[in-house]
């Protein structure tokens, strides 16, 4: 399992951070800059750290360009360092897009040192970036029209194939480097957060 769907369990507030993002909605590339989300909207924030039960240390706006893909990445500088989930939270131009994921090779340490990056030190961003040849198949995908946990060390990319802008919120928190995505579905689902179907397999 790449993800989880965690439709109303969250507090609305899609007006006040479409209205911290509008600065980047015609941007002429992918962009990532990050938000004070305890500021902007605090209730959203004291929900995300309550349904987690961790404390959120990043906040960060996503905008996909229209017609347009992000470079299919991990997140973080290699395999194993690096943020292993995210919760995504849709803000605008979600509906009809995509959160897809790639089976690609797992390199030796030599081979990663090698690899083009997409890293911006001044925002705390690193990725390691792959090409569309490295991709041996498309594993998965998931439209996030709701709050979404997702998994970020297996290569993935954002699809937009609309005609406005893909924003999203995403949030890490403490945990989101040390804990699996299947470890934080089962705390939730042991917190009664979701149901049974949705367990982590």
């Amino acid at each position: 399992m790449h993800f989880l769907k965690l439709p109303g369990l969250l507090p609305d507030a899609t007006d006040v951070l479409f209205e911290a993002s509008k600065q980047w909605l015609n941007a002429t590339s992918h962009v990532l800059p990050q938000i004070p989300l305890k500021d902007l909207a605090p209730e959203l924030h004291a929900a995300c750290e309550d349904l987690m039960h961790a404390k959120m240390i990043k906040s960060r706006v996503f905008v996909t360009r229209p017609f347009s893909n992000s470079g299919i990445h991990i997140d973080g500088k290699d395999w194993k360092i690096g943020t292993k989930w995210a919760l995504n939270i849709p803000i605008f131009g979600c509906v009809g897009t995509r959160f897809a994921y790639f089976e690609v090779p797992k390199e030796s340490a030599e081979a990663i040192a090698a690899r083009p990056r997409a890293d911006y030190p001044e925002i705390d961003s690193y990725a390691l970036r792959f090409e569309e040849t490295d991709v041996l198949e498309r594993l998965d995908w998931v439209e996030i029209d709701c709050p979404t946990l997702v998994q970020t060390n297996v290569a993935h990319r954002s699809e937009n194939p609309n005609a406005v802008p893909r924003v999203i919120l995403s949030c890490r928190f403490d945990r989101s480097q040390s804990t699996s995505l299947q470890t934080e579905i089962r705390l939730l689902a042991s917190r009664g957060c979701v149901a049974a179907s949705q367990r982590a397999r």
